[in-house]
């Protein structure tokens, strides 16, 4: 949220119906709800670039699918090269309007301390399932900021190449106060 009270949001995995607190539902009922899913989104002097309903890493062989065919790992390839694509433009438009650039994702960068499953009951412990997308657009066009979620057991900061990484937590008792000041961050302060 700005200081003009205007929500900037991605969906989540679960977001594409009409739930009570629905993405859809939100862009339909509120005026100051900006979609910022797989845009560009200026927001003052800065760009936002969003990234919704990815849920982990987006190739199949990352997973632990068992009974997948051939055909199935090469058409998912084949959407993660066209996607890999798409932000691959949409950075590149937001570097030409010469803005620092905020990556609001779904999920966490795969392979970093905030997307390692830590539950031991889980099939997947021990596994990065974090966005394959966001490390690569990271390290490539180096946003000023990224704010991530999904891994709900997480809650802080790291950094990635240039970027200030920020595990948004989970629920209304996590809250994330970022402070901007043109290309730097200013202050971030976490309150659980």
């Amino acid at each position: 949220m700005n200081s003009k009270g205007i929500v900037y949001g991605i969906p989540g995995n679960w977001d594409g119906g009409e739930a009570k607190f629905s993405f859809n539902k939100l862009k339909k009922e509120f005026h100051n709800f900006k979609d910022c899913h797989l845009r560009v989104v200026d927001v003052g002097d800065y760009s936002i670039i969003g990234y919704g309903f990815v849920n982990g890493v987006e190739l199949l062989r990352y997973r632990k699918y068992a009974g997948k065919k051939r055909r199935d790992y090469l058409k998912n390839y084949t959407i993660y090269r066209r996607l890999t694509g798409k932000f691959d433009k949409l950075f590149r438009k937001a570097k030409a309007r010469k803005k620092p650039i905020i990556f609001l994702c779904r999920t966490m960068p795969f392979n970093t301390r905030f997307d390692l499953i830590k539950n031991k009951k889980s099939p997947q412990h021990g596994m990065h399932l974090g966005s394959l997308i966001a490390p690569k657009m990271i390290l490539k066009y180096k946003p000023l900021l990224f704010i991530g979620g999904h891994m709900h057991e997480y809650f802080g900061k790291s950094r990635l190449g240039k970027t200030i990484i920020i595990a948004a937590g989970f629920g209304r008792e996590k809250n994330t106060l970022v402070e901007l000041d043109k290309d730097r961050i200013v202050n971030i302060k976490f309150k659980s």
